[in-house]
């Protein structure tokens, strides 16, 4: 695979969006783990003339036009009622700022979930929006999306006066918490 051997650290933004639809419409767990370890940044796309045809479930088609204007990683996971996927983007804090607690985009998905039945979803984003983040997270997360991008970014985190272990975790390059791969077809 071509993102095993750093092809992602070169793909424009526009080719983020075939991800993103598999992370939606698939258990693409492998997928985001390779995003997440080999150096690609978290990041909104705008997935708005996609999101017909990735096959949603009925309740997150009342999701806002806002949300998928500005689509993160974490967003489509939970769109796509990816739950291992969205903790384990959460634990590796692959999140950009649209992902804070409390944020509008996460309030929208967590009203659409509430209107329908009560999901694993919906108790993950209960969880999730009750607990304040650290100020650590909170800062990571701003200065990841400061840093911006995947292409130069490595170069852009090197200058920063950061300890070299913060910049290693602002280049995603491992995890720091493993993929749960439990009921995986293979």
């Amino acid at each position: 695979m071509l993102i095993a051997h750093s092809a992602l650290l070169s793909l424009p933004k526009h080719d983020y969006l075939d991800l993103y639809r598999m992370i939606i419409k698939a258990d693409e767990r492998e997928l985001v783990q390779l995003m997440v370890t080999h150096g690609m940044a978290p990041m909104c796309v705008d997935f708005t003339d996609m999101k017909g045809s990735v096959g949603l479930p009925v309740n997150m088609k009342k999701i806002s036009d806002s949300v998928w204007r500005n689509l993160s990683p974490l967003a489509a996971a939970l769109a796509g009622n990816r739950l291992v996927i969205a903790r384990y983007l959460v634990a590796n804090w692959f999140l950009t700022p649209v992902d804070l607690v409390g944020s509008d985009q996460l309030k929208d998905i967590t009203n659409v979930q509430k209107r329908y039945r009560k999901s694993e979803i919906h108790n993950f984003l209960d969880e999730y929006m009750s607990q304040p983040m650290s100020l650590v997270q909170l800062s990571f997360v701003a200065v990841s999306a400061q840093l911006g991008e995947t292409i130069g970014r490595e170069e852009r985190v090197r200058k920063t006066p950061l300890p070299t272990g913060l910049q290693d975790r602002l280049l995603f390059k491992k995890e720091n918490c493993s993929m749960d791969f439990s009921g995986v077809k293979m």
